[in-house]
């Protein structure tokens, strides 16, 4: 064909470059040696296997959606060409009810339209805009998209958390669907490099109680958790996930305000219905040893002391306002100490002491060792800035420190047993898998938990990234709304695929 007198130099320059002719035979001659039934069809396939392993965006489009909260949120629509199948994709993107963040891009210029939270600009901005970022980029490529994502957030010359983060999501449900592989494992050979790993159940950390005065609660604690075991199955972990937060739900509705007592958020959990913290342990332990999971399953709180932290007195308040109740960190360790003794189901403390406070968190760990217990925090980790000061090695010649500044600099570090990370407060999915690759291999005992949002719906996500590297665990609330419940169908979902 290229040999033909009848094309000019230019169609046989363009056939000889792109192999045309060669490829064309080799398909054809395969396709009769296979005899196939459908011929074209096998032809098809065939030089498929010659077309580009680019995987290209090739559309998108962002609509002003709501969320369980009923407030503004995002939810994009896409579409990615990869040979010769396209897929299409959709997310949506949540704000946290409960705190603002300075990452997300609102309309703050229309204060009158839902209290300056709308998402018009934000639509605006992917519709115009993010296409012409991602002409030349091949999304299979994990650094080329947050590179994209990286200068997208540049030209709008701030913070767009709301769309980067649901982007970077979206590529990789679409690359898992045109390459049909789990989505646990794109995210792992994009992001941790381990490559065809054998999944592993993530542990389950599970989000009964809240209290603070954020939620109107007497109790100062800001949540209580109930650990379900690791060596558990998907459905033993989602029937015992199950039982508790029923058996929770009747015991509160058993008291004295009966169904009014019952006060739930968002997440599913309960706001505390004592005012003490022994009072609220207590029930949960009934709960436990009513369903039989006396022996298994165990309790975790996260104090979140930088709100219990008296700076002026320099003493932490756990109970009652009264300066006479208020501890110095020995004191308070020795409350720890104990209350986990009089609770032996409680084996978590998260956030038990001012999270960057470094000599209260030595202070706590000298007293509590050997008892254990283990520690945690969501603030001590949450960036790479925080986690490598928590716990980078100094070195003297790098530092400009003498060898006793950079041994007394490095007796200091904090290694934890759970760094508990909510995905949704970073800008992009890389961003947030930086974070978590730093932290377990600087910590090699860490274990990494994945925190959804509270404002939530049925999407999965959370599932495959926790699944997506060993040392990760998760924190979901009760399998009492459709939205959480899909979560852990996930889990059994992938549990019963292998």
């Amino acid at each position: 064909m290229s040999q033909s007198p009848y094309l000019s130099k230019e169609l046989k320059d363009y056939f000889a470059s792109h192999q045309i002719e060669i490829k064309l035979n080799k398909a054809v001659n395969e396709m009769l040696k296979q005899r196939a039934e459908d011929p074209f069809g096998s032809l098809v396939n065939l030089l498929g296997n010659e077309c580009s392993q680019k995987i290209s965006l090739l559309k998108i489009r962002a609509f002003e959606v709501f969320n369980n909260e009923f407030r503004p949120a995002l939810r994009f629509n896409c579409s990615f060409q990869y040979k010769m199948s396209e897929a299409t994709g959709f997310s949506q993107t949540y704000v946290a009810v409960d705190e603002a963040n300075p990452q997300i891009l609102y309309d703050q210029d229309v204060p009158d339209r839902f209290e300056g939270k709308g998402m018009q600009k934000a639509c605006e901005l992917v519709n115009t805009k993010l296409l012409e970022l991602f002409a030349d980029v091949d999304c299979n490529d994990a650094k080329k998209v947050e590179d994209a994502l990286k200068a997208f957030s540049e030209r709008n010359q701030g913070p767009c958390l709301n769309i980067t983060l649901p982007v970077s999501i979206i590529v990789n449900k679409a690359i898992a669907s045109l390459l049909q592989i789990p989505l646990y494992k794109r995210l792992n050979s994009a992001y941790f490099g381990i490559e065809n790993p054998e999944p592993k159940i993530p542990g389950l950390f599970l989000c009964i109680l809240q209290g603070s005065k954020l939620h109107g609660s007497k109790c100062k604690p800001a949540r209580f958790y109930y650990i379900i075991p690791q060596d558990k199955t998907g459905v033993e972990k989602t029937v015992i996930a199950r039982n508790l937060s029923f058996g929770v739900r009747k015991t509160i509705a058993s008291g004295k305000l009966g169904e009014n007592g019952v006060k739930q958020l968002s997440d599913g959990s309960f706001i505390c219905p004592f005012d003490t913290i022994n009072d609220n342990l207590k029930m949960l332990d009934e709960v436990i040893n009513q369903n039989g999971l006396k022996d298994s399953v165990k309790i975790g709180i996260e104090w979140a002391a930088d709100n219990l932290f008296q700076p002026t007195a320099g003493k932490y308040e756990l109970e009652n306002p009264n300066p006479k109740n208020f501890l110095d960190v020995n004191q308070l360790a020795d409350y720890y100490a104990k209350l986990c003794t009089d609770r032996p189901s409680l084996a978590y403390l998260e956030d038990p002491v001012v999270s960057d406070n470094y000599d209260h968190w030595i202070a706590l760990k000298t007293k509590l060792q050997g008892k254990n217990i283990k520690l945690g925090s969501r603030k001590l980790y949450s960036s790479l800035e925080n986690a490598k000061k928590a716990l980078e090695i100094v070195k003297p010649e790098e530092g400009g420190l003498t060898e006793e500044e950079a041994k007394t600099a490095n007796e200091k570090k904090i290694h934890l047993d759970y760094a508990v990370i909510r995905y949704g407060d970073f800008s992009t999915l890389g961003t947030f898998c930086q974070l978590s690759s730093f932290v377990l291999s600087r910590s090699p005992n860490v274990n990494l938990v994945i925190h959804d949002n509270n404002s939530e719906t049925e999407d999965t996500f959370i599932v495959d990234l926790a699944v997506s590297n060993p040392r990760h665990s998760l924190l979901l609330g009760p399998p009492l709304k459709s939205e959480r419940l899909a979560k852990f169908n996930r889990i059994i979902e992938i549990e019963q695929s292998q």
